[in-house]
């Protein structure tokens, strides 16, 4: 059996500010109508449960702790952090997690963004696989 599944990557390096969204970037594999790409978001569409992992190499504006949360439908999805300390404003920051979360009826659409918080930052590189479990 198939699953849906997206793939997505940024490398533009884009500036992000502190609290500000992710942007999931360009689609490189999609399969299935379960997962697409919506702005800087990823839809999540109908009943079940969605896994994914997230890995991003960010580079802050001053030293400290670069974070970013999963979110659906803007709330923290539990556990979905991922957090790197930096000692140098520029230093790469790696920050990798895992998550999932599930829609309950088949009729939900679900919007899956990325938050970057404690830090302002350049995102050099992000990449993103959700697939419907």
């Amino acid at each position: 059996m198939s699953k849906a599944l997206i793939y997505a990557v940024n490398t533009e390096a884009p500036t992000i500010a502190e609290g500000g969204s992710v942007p999931v970037g360009t689609v490189i594999h999609r399969f299935g109508c379960a997962l697409r790409k919506a702005g800087n978001t990823i839809q999540a569409i109908g009943k079940g449960y969605f896994e994914g992992t997230v890995s991003a190499t960010i580079a802050p504006t001053a030293a400290g702790t670069a974070t970013i949360t999963a979110t659906k439908d803007g709330v923290a999805i539990p556990g979905a952090v991922g957090k790197a300390t930096v000692a140098t404003a520029g230093d790469n920051a790696v920050v990798s997690f895992p998550f999932a979360f599930r829609n309950y009826n088949e009729c939900d659409t679900s919007m899956i963004a990325f938050v970057l918080s404690g830090a302002t930052g350049v995102l050099n590189n992000l990449s993103i696989v959700v697939e419907k479990a």
